[in-house]
């Protein structure tokens, strides 16, 4: 079902509409293998693609969802194109929505583990 020809460190573009925006060729087919599994959410996808692409709990804890929209669009964008192909249901409002909530999540872990908990 999913052909791999390339070194595990092999950089492929998630979307042809954003080629400066690489990623690791073993991760893609990852990405494709989640969503060809129904059980998995589009939203859940798109978590993993921005934790790949931003994967410090802190510069998710400092911004919120605008915030990660001006600063990280391409990678937004590519992500979103990519899933949205085959996984039409991620919106704009649902990405945006999905920012703010792991931005929110990020602030409450970092709260948490401060106060040792």
């Amino acid at each position: 079902m999913y052909q791999f020809n390339g070194e595990e460190g092999d950089l492929t573009h998630l979307s042809s509409k954003y080629p400066s925006i690489k990623i690791k060729c073993l991760f893609k087919k990852e990405i494709e293998f989640l969503l060809d599994n129904s059980n998995i959410s589009a939203t859940s996808v798109f978590r993993k693609v921005m934790s790949f692409f931003i994967p410090s709990i802190n510069d998710w804890a400092i911004r919120n969802a605008e915030k990660m929209l001006s600063e990280y669009i391409d990678n937004i964008l590519a992500a979103t194109d990519f899933i949205s192909e085959k996984r039409p249901n991620l919106t704009s409002s649902l990405v945006r929505s999905t920012l703010g909530q792991i931005c929110a999540e990020a602030r409450r872990s970092l709260k948490l583990s401060s106060n040792g908990e």
